[in-house]
Protein backbone atom coordinates (compact mmCIF):
# COMPACT_ATOMS: atom_id res chain seq x y z
CA UNK A 1 0.00 0.00 0.00
CA UNK A 2 3.11 2.30 0.95
CA UNK A 3 4.47 1.68 -2.49
CA UNK A 4 1.24 2.35 -4.27
CA UNK A 5 0.63 5.89 -2.66
CA UNK A 6 4.08 6.53 -3.43
CA UNK A 7 3.73 6.19 -7.02
CA UNK A 8 0.57 8.22 -6.60
CA UNK A 9 2.48 11.33 -5.25
CA UNK A 10 5.00 10.90 -7.49
CA UNK A 11 2.63 11.39 -10.66
CA UNK A 12 0.52 13.99 -8.97
CA UNK A 13 3.52 15.76 -8.75
CA UNK A 14 4.41 15.16 -12.12
CA UNK A 15 1.12 16.26 -13.22
CA UNK A 16 1.46 20.04 -11.25
CA UNK A 17 4.74 19.88 -12.63
CA UNK A 18 3.81 19.56 -16.38
CA UNK A 19 0.42 22.13 -15.90
CA UNK A 20 3.02 24.77 -14.30
CA UNK A 21 5.48 24.54 -17.24
CA UNK A 22 2.62 25.23 -19.91
CA UNK A 23 1.00 28.26 -17.53
CA UNK A 24 4.77 29.27 -17.15
CA UNK A 25 5.54 28.78 -20.91
CA UNK A 26 2.07 30.49 -22.07
CA UNK A 27 3.52 33.70 -19.77
CA UNK A 28 6.84 33.62 -21.62
CA UNK A 29 5.43 33.38 -25.30
CA UNK A 30 3.87 36.51 -24.12
CA UNK A 31 6.50 38.38 -23.66
CA UNK A 32 9.73 37.27 -26.05
CA UNK A 33 9.94 34.51 -28.83
CA UNK A 34 9.73 30.91 -28.62
CA UNK A 35 13.32 30.46 -29.31
CA UNK A 36 14.52 33.10 -26.37
CA UNK A 37 13.77 30.64 -23.90
CA UNK A 38 13.78 26.43 -22.90
CA UNK A 39 12.31 24.41 -20.26
CA UNK A 40 14.79 22.41 -18.63
CA UNK A 41 13.89 18.89 -18.03
CA UNK A 42 12.46 17.93 -14.64
CA UNK A 43 15.18 15.33 -14.34
CA UNK A 44 18.05 17.42 -14.77
CA UNK A 45 16.37 20.78 -12.73
CA UNK A 46 16.32 18.14 -10.18
CA UNK A 47 19.87 17.12 -9.98
CA UNK A 48 21.15 20.63 -10.75
CA UNK A 49 19.19 22.29 -8.04
CA UNK A 50 20.09 19.69 -5.48
CA UNK A 51 23.97 20.01 -6.21
CA UNK A 52 23.69 23.63 -6.63
CA UNK A 53 24.61 26.32 -3.33
CA UNK A 54 22.57 26.18 -1.07
CA UNK A 55 20.52 29.23 0.63
CA UNK A 56 23.32 30.64 2.75
CA UNK A 57 22.95 30.33 6.74
CA UNK A 58 22.86 33.57 8.98
CA UNK A 59 22.67 35.32 5.63
CA UNK A 60 21.93 38.65 7.36
CA UNK A 61 24.93 38.63 9.70
CA UNK A 62 26.69 37.90 6.65
CA UNK A 63 26.53 40.24 4.73
CA UNK A 64 24.56 37.77 1.85
CA UNK A 65 21.91 39.95 0.95
CA UNK A 66 20.39 43.44 -0.36
CA UNK A 67 17.23 45.28 0.40
CA UNK A 68 15.64 47.71 -2.10
CA UNK A 69 13.25 50.09 -2.27
CA UNK A 70 10.70 49.20 -5.36
CA UNK A 71 11.49 52.82 -6.85
CA UNK A 72 15.13 52.13 -7.45
CA UNK A 73 14.56 48.97 -9.86
CA UNK A 74 17.44 49.43 -11.98
CA UNK A 75 19.90 49.06 -8.40
CA UNK A 76 17.99 45.37 -8.67
CA UNK A 77 19.10 45.26 -12.43
CA UNK A 78 22.74 46.37 -11.95
CA UNK A 79 22.83 43.28 -9.24
CA UNK A 80 21.52 40.80 -12.06
CA UNK A 81 24.21 42.41 -14.79
CA UNK A 82 26.87 42.01 -12.43
CA UNK A 83 25.69 38.56 -11.56
CA UNK A 84 25.24 37.13 -15.46
CA UNK A 85 28.75 39.42 -16.04
CA UNK A 86 30.85 36.67 -14.38
CA UNK A 87 29.18 33.84 -15.89
CA UNK A 88 31.19 32.43 -19.09
CA UNK A 89 28.33 31.16 -21.09
CA UNK A 90 25.60 34.29 -22.51
CA UNK A 91 23.02 32.42 -20.31
CA UNK A 92 21.43 31.40 -16.86
CA UNK A 93 18.81 29.08 -15.32
CA UNK A 94 16.07 30.50 -13.83
CA UNK A 95 13.60 28.82 -11.12
CA UNK A 96 10.06 30.25 -9.98
CA UNK A 97 9.09 29.59 -6.46
CA UNK A 98 5.58 29.77 -7.03
CA UNK A 99 5.95 27.71 -10.15
CA UNK A 100 8.33 25.53 -9.32
CA UNK A 101 8.27 22.75 -11.94
CA UNK A 102 12.54 23.41 -13.10
CA UNK A 103 14.68 25.40 -14.24
CA UNK A 104 14.11 27.93 -17.37
CA UNK A 105 17.38 28.66 -19.71
CA UNK A 106 17.74 32.07 -20.43
CA UNK A 107 20.06 34.46 -22.40
CA UNK A 108 21.58 36.65 -19.97
CA UNK A 109 19.79 39.70 -21.88
CA UNK A 110 16.73 38.34 -21.53
CA UNK A 111 17.39 38.43 -17.51
CA UNK A 112 18.36 41.50 -16.89
CA UNK A 113 15.50 42.95 -19.35
CA UNK A 114 12.55 40.87 -17.87
CA UNK A 115 13.44 39.88 -14.70
CA UNK A 116 10.64 42.22 -13.16
CA UNK A 117 8.54 40.59 -15.33
CA UNK A 118 9.51 37.07 -14.15
CA UNK A 119 9.89 38.15 -10.72
CA UNK A 120 5.72 40.14 -10.94
CA UNK A 121 4.30 36.76 -12.57
CA UNK A 122 5.39 34.34 -9.95
CA UNK A 123 4.35 36.77 -7.41
CA UNK A 124 7.41 35.95 -4.51
CA UNK A 125 10.35 35.44 -5.81
CA UNK A 126 13.09 33.72 -8.69
CA UNK A 127 15.98 32.81 -8.80
CA UNK A 128 19.08 33.26 -11.56
CA UNK A 129 21.37 30.74 -11.00
CA UNK A 130 24.80 30.01 -13.02
CA UNK A 131 24.88 26.69 -15.15
CA UNK A 132 28.33 26.13 -14.74
CA UNK A 133 28.71 26.38 -10.72
CA UNK A 134 25.08 26.58 -9.17
CA UNK A 135 25.89 29.81 -7.73
CA UNK A 136 22.47 32.27 -7.65
CA UNK A 137 21.32 35.40 -6.63
CA UNK A 138 17.41 35.41 -5.24
CA UNK A 139 15.17 38.71 -6.10
CA UNK A 140 12.51 38.42 -3.64
CA UNK A 141 9.17 40.96 -3.47
CA UNK A 142 8.74 41.02 0.15
CA UNK A 143 6.63 43.18 2.59
CA UNK A 144 8.63 43.76 5.92
CA UNK A 145 11.02 45.98 7.85
CA UNK A 146 14.03 46.88 5.90
CA UNK A 147 17.08 46.65 7.61
CA UNK A 148 18.72 49.95 8.76
CA UNK A 149 15.69 52.23 7.01
CA UNK A 150 15.17 55.18 8.72
CA UNK A 151 10.97 54.80 8.86
CA UNK A 152 10.41 51.73 10.83
CA UNK A 153 7.18 50.95 9.20
CA UNK A 154 6.07 48.14 6.97
CA UNK A 155 6.77 48.46 3.50
CA UNK A 156 6.83 46.70 0.43
CA UNK A 157 11.00 45.90 -1.11
CA UNK A 158 12.97 44.00 -3.09
CA UNK A 159 15.61 41.71 -1.07
CA UNK A 160 18.47 40.09 -2.71
CA UNK A 161 19.80 36.99 -1.56
CA UNK A 162 23.41 35.83 -3.10
CA UNK A 163 24.72 32.88 -2.51
CA UNK A 164 27.81 32.37 -0.58
CA UNK A 165 30.37 31.69 -3.35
Amino acid sequence: MNNNSEKLAKKLREIDRKQKSIIFTEYLLKIMDKSDFEILDFNFSDSFIENSEQYPENKYERDLFKQINLEHKFEVQNSIKNFTEKIEQNFAFIYSYNYNFGLIKLSSDNIINNWENLLNFDGDEIIIYNPKNGNFIMIELTEGFMINHLEKKIIQFYELTFSEK
